[in-house]
């Protein structure tokens, strides 16, 4: 399977560094706190939207990489989960749904 082309404000090209990007994600949820960065144009900017769909874009790379339907299924619905309990306001259970993401995704090697 391939993953869908890689969005141009996700700063990863690899699973190890999905993994970095869903720590920098969680710092920066909430309130957006996504730092704006001189270099890129204004459409490459990381918001809290894009955020979320560099997290899709991981879980399709995963699959992609390593098969595990069930594993990429099951982030998924955290990924879309923890963006609905963000977008509701109700940041604390969507971190804790992203830490438990993180944790899993700690789980499979990458390097």
């Amino acid at each position: 399977m391939q993953p869908p082309p890689k969005p141009p404000y996700v700063g990863f090209k690899d699973l190890h560094g999905f993994k970095d990007y869903i720590g920098s994600v969680i710092l920066c949820l909430p309130p957006n706190k996504f730092p704006v960065r001189s270099y890129l144009r204004p459409e490459a900017q990381l918001t809290f939207e894009r955020a979320f769909q560099g997290l899709r874009y991981g879980i399709d790379l995963l699959e992609a990489e390593r098969g595990m339907p069930e594993t990429a299924a099951q982030c998924r619905w955290q990924v879309d989960q923890a963006h609905d309990l963000y977008a509701r306001g109700d940041w604390r259970s969507g971190l804790k749904v992203l830490q438990q993401l993180d944790a899993e995704l700690a789980k499979i090697h990458t390097r």
